[in-house]
């Protein structure tokens, strides 16, 4: 494999890690305000039931959105780990 693709492909790696941590801040948030969120309505008793319900239920929906965005953050990393081990090993051929 030639030096340039090498460093080309080091550019993207390393752009991914500063993408995936630029991210993961903001959901982190995203995710503990929601949890946050979630126990103050568990709490209030100033909401009926059915409000209480429709809430929770979008509360969810943000916390499961988060959780597959870090999955799929995850999983990319996962293979862009397995694809420098791979360039690795073939460099060494």
């Amino acid at each position: 494999m030639s030096q340039s693709k090498n460093q080309h492909d080091g550019l993207q790696a390393d752009s991914f890690e500063q993408l995936r941590h630029d991210l993961m801040n903001p959901l982190a948030t995203i995710r503990g305000r929601a949890q946050l969120l979630t126990r103050a309505v568990d709490r209030s008793t100033g909401i009926d039931e059915a409000e209480r319900a429709r809430l929770l239920r979008g509360l969810a929906a943000i916390d499961q959105a988060v959780v597959a965005a870090v999955g799929v953050l995850d999983q990319a990393e996962s293979e862009l780990d397995h694809s420098k081990m791979d360039a690795e090993r073939q460099g060494r051929e």
